[in-house]
């Protein structure tokens, strides 16, 4: 069992000032508790105030109704002295003890700037709900740090039904123990390190001797002075600095956001997994496969939102569930990327469509226009360039019509000839198909490599086209270059002089 520090309560001695000079000065101590927990009675009777004629009212929480939230007041009792600052009790909105916080970080830090010398918690017995426990916690996380819980004491109000016997006493600080370990695992430091003390208004049975009312209250007051003396020698003198306050105050806002990060990646995740998994399964095969694995995985990973517990261990909750998830979230990542993944395929293929169909009109025609190109050879009118003798008149002209009847056939020759180059026939064009209603990522990979190299071949038998018809329209074939050239020359043109030879081999065919 931990050791629990409850302090001495049979008898009451009223100590000396203590001999260690560091401590011999006014003690800054600083009250918190709940509104209406008795900080201001425990005030009272700190400054020697047994008969309970209340000077010190309950500090007010309205923010419109006080100059200052935190009031200091100068105690004394058996040659000792305290400053005890009292400050707005703690709401159960948490809204508003967000600005009580702040407040009573600037102010105790101006009110008590060379630090704080002892805390005291004040807790009613018995009349705090487990939501209060867990707000007082991280009230007391925001304001004081781990290495400051040692100056802490627990004070029990309303504690008049209890026996002023220590079995009774630890058994009452151990429930309390429990009960906040319970919500508050990670308080354990805090409720190790504090003191308890139990405040009695009137109560005359000790389980040894009998005490009348002052004397509880005195026996009381004796304890509490003489503590925060002992803990100040115990420190040397040395203080709880408020730059801690404002170090705890920040850290905890900083948990607290971060808290609301994770919160927001849960929620989102939460979203995600929600849309993901309720997805029909009209989806490609791949992405279906990653759905059917997140909907394995996902019932087993709900998020066990903690009821009435501290920020500290909200904190814990919602990391550890973080790390948990880290393999879903993952898999939703995979899930979106392939997703988006596919849309932009599927875009691509679109574009790359729209390519091929742009190719294939050009294509049509380019095709169109080198047909009409072929269309306009036609014959030429030959005529025998000079006549050397009108004697041989009727030869030239026989020998211009056998010529003639010769070239009416080229025409074809070079059409045939060009429309054989440009292999028309041998272009079989057919336009890719995604055949599957939901394509993979690797079936658009397919589709995407098919279209770019059908698309190519179509631009490259366009470039040929258009090459080759510029060829035919700026050609010059004349008798000479016609494959059947040397047969006109031989039938037809061999009994002419030299230079009508020539001529007539000069002649255009088309």
């Amino acid at each position: 069992m931990k050791k629990i520090l409850l302090l001495g309560f049979l008898g009451f001695i009223v100590a000396p000032p203590v001999a260690n000079n560091v401590c011999n000065r006014p003690l800054n101590v600083l009250t918190l508790g709940y509104y209406g927990a008795s900080k201001s009675t425990i005030i009272n009777m700190l400054n020697n105030f047994c008969d309970l004629d209340s000077v010190v009212k309950e500090a007010s929480t309205s923010l419109s109704s006080a100059v200052t939230l935190t009031t200091m007041y100068p105690c004394s009792y058996g040659g000792r002295s305290l400053n005890v600052v009292d400050t707005p009790g703690f709401e159960t909105v948490k809204s508003s003890n967000f600005e009580i916080r702040k407040r009573i970080v600037a102010e105790v830090s101006d009110t008590f700037r060379d630090g704080i010398d002892a805390f005291i918690l004040v807790v009613p017995l018995g009349r705090t709900p487990e939501h209060s426990i867990v707000d007082m916690i991280d009230f007391l996380n925001s304001l004081i740090t781990k290495d400051g819980f040692s100056r802490g004491f627990v004070v029990f109000t309303n504690a008049d039904g209890m026996l002023m016997n220590a079995i009774d006493e630890i058994a009452q600080v151990l429930r309390f123990r429990d009960e906040i370990g319970a919500l508050a695992p990670r308080a354990e430091r805090f409720l190790n390190s504090v003191k308890y003390l139990f405040f009695r208004h009137d109560f005359e049975e000790t389980g040894v001797t009998k005490l009348d009312t002052n004397g509880v209250k005195k026996q009381f007051l004796d304890r509490v002075y003489t503590e925060i003396f002992k803990l100040c020698e115990s420190n040397n003198g040395s203080t709880f600095s408020t730059n801690e306050m404002k170090k705890a105050k920040d850290k905890y806002e900083s948990q607290k956001r971060e808290i609301e990060e994770y919160r927001s990646i849960r929620k989102e995740l939460e979203k995600s997994i929600s849309t993901i998994i309720n997805q029909n399964e009209n989806v490609s095969s791949d992405l279906f496969d990653k759905i059917k694995k997140m909907r394995e995985i996902a019932p087993s990973l709900t998020f066990q939102n903690p009821k009435d517990q501290t920020q500290d261990e909200i904190l814990i909750a919602e990391k550890n569930y973080h790390e948990l998830t880290k393999n879903l979230r993952d898999s939703i990542h995979t899930h979106s990327f392939l997703q988006n993944q596919l849309k932009m395929m599927s875009n691509n293929v679109t574009t790359l469509m729209e390519e091929y169909s742009i190719a294939r009109q050009e294509y049509n025609i380019e095709k169109e226009l080198f047909v009409s190109e072929t269309k306009k050879i036609e014959a030429v009118q030959f005529r025998i360039p000079c006549y050397e003798n009108q004697y041989l008149a009727w030869y030239y002209r026989q020998a211009q019509e056998i010529i003639q009847r010769e070239l009416d056939s080229v025409p074809m020759y070079y059409i045939d000839k060009y429309m054989s180059k440009a292999a028309f026939d041998n272009d079989h064009f057919v336009t890719p198909k995604l055949y599957s209603v939901n394509p993979t990522f690797n079936d658009f990979l397919e589709q995407i490599q098919v279209l770019k190299e059908q698309t190519a071949i179509i631009n490259n038998r366009v470039s040929e086209i258009r090459r080759l018809k510029e060829e035919m329209r700026n050609a010059v074939y004349r008798i000479k270059d016609y494959e059947h050239g040397e047969k006109i020359f031989i039938q037809y043109a061999s009994n002419f002089n030299e230079k009508i030879r020539q001529d007539i081999m000069n002649c255009k065919v088309v």
